[in-house]
């Protein structure tokens, strides 16, 4: 964000942004990216960018060679969205939905420039709202943290206190 508090990335225009402690920073234009709906996340190796878009008229994630544009694929095949990269950049990890409703984690892992997807598991059931749409990928994906909905069952009590002593 400018200091004007102007967004960088507006309408799919993306930009790159290299810091500088002289100017406060450094802006390249990284370029247009059709349909661009947001979730930018760039990978650990810097050489590769995944973000989500709807140019296919869903929301797919996709993933493209980075600073430098090119290679773009898309590596969602059921919709996409949240893309988190593994620690060392050949997975890339997604949340899809299914024809059910239901969320699922789902991982793409980078074949040869072949991207092939593979569901882990379905997140628990909840509302769909950005608080359960939080996870974290630990040990190249052999752990996950997720973010799980759970119903307030305890009873709500108030208690009212009538002709309390002022003391």
């Amino acid at each position: 964000i400018h200091a004007d508090d102007t967004p960088f990335a507006c309408c799919g225009n993306v930009h790159v942004i290299e810091a500088d402690p002289r100017t406060s920073y450094y802006s390249e234009f990284f370029g247009v990216i059709d349909n661009f709906l947001g979730d930018l996340c760039g990978a650990p190796d810097g050489q590769t960018v995944a973000y989500v878009s709807d140019e296919s008229n869903r929301r797919e994630a996709y993933v493209e060679a980075f600073p430098k544009r090119g290679n773009k694929a898309r590596v969602s095949d059921n919709g996409g969205g949240y893309p988190l990269w593994s620690a060392d950049a050949k997975a890339l990890y997604y949340l899809s939905g299914q024809p059910d409703g239901q969320l699922t984690l789902t991982v793409a892992e980078d074949r040869g420039g072949r991207w092939v997807s593979r569901r882990l598991f379905a997140l628990p059931p909840g509302p769909e709202d950005v608080t359960r749409l939080n996870y974290a990928v630990f040990d190249n994906g052999r752990r996950f943290l997720v973010s799980v909905y759970v119903p307030d069952t305890a009873p709500h009590t108030i208690t009212v206190g009538i002709n309390w002593p002022a003391g």
